[in-house]
C-alpha cells in the first residue's frame, strides 16, 4: 500500500535527479528541503504533479508487487493517470504501448510457429 506520507512542499524548481540516478535530488543549500528528501519514501516524492500520490495504491507499486513488465506496466501507468495529468494523449500512449505489445507479441509467436 502507498507509503504513509508526510505533508511536505518540495520547491518545483529542485524536483529533478542529478545525474547520478543514486544521489538525492538537488536541494541547494536548503537543509530543511534535504532532511524532507532524506527522510520520505520514494512514493511520497513526485516531480511534476501529484497525479499519483493521492491514489491508494500508485500504479509502481502494483506493477512491481505484480512482476509486470514494461509495456503493460506502461499500459497501467497513463490509463490510470489520464484524467489527472495528460488526457486524451496520455490514453494514446496507452494505446501506442498496447499496439507494441501486440505487434512484439505477434511476431514472437509467429518465430516461434516456424
Amino acid at each position: 500500500m502507498s507509503a504513509n506520507c508526510p505533508e511536505v512542499k518540495f520547491p518545483e524548481h529542485r524536483l529533478y535527479l542529478p545525474e547520478k540516478s543514486n544521489a538525492l535530488p538537488n536541494t541547494g543549500a536548503d537543509p530543511v528541503v534535504a532532511a524532507a528528501y532524506a527522510a520520505a519514501s520514494a512514493l511520497c516524492v513526485q516531480a511534476g504533479g501529484d497525479h499519483y500520490k493521492k491514489l491508494t495504491i500508485q500504479p509502481i507499486e502494483y506493477i512491481h508487487a505484480n512482476g509486470i513488465p514494461f509495456a503493460e506496466g506502461s499500459v497501467i501507468k497513463y490509463v490510470t493517470r489520464w484524467r489527472d495529468k495528460g488526457g486524451i494523449e496520455d490514453l494514446k500512449k496507452a494505446r501506442h504501448f498496447l499496439d507494441l505489445l501486440i505487434e512484439l507479441e505477434a511476431k514472437a509467436a509467429q518465430e516461434k510457429a516456424k
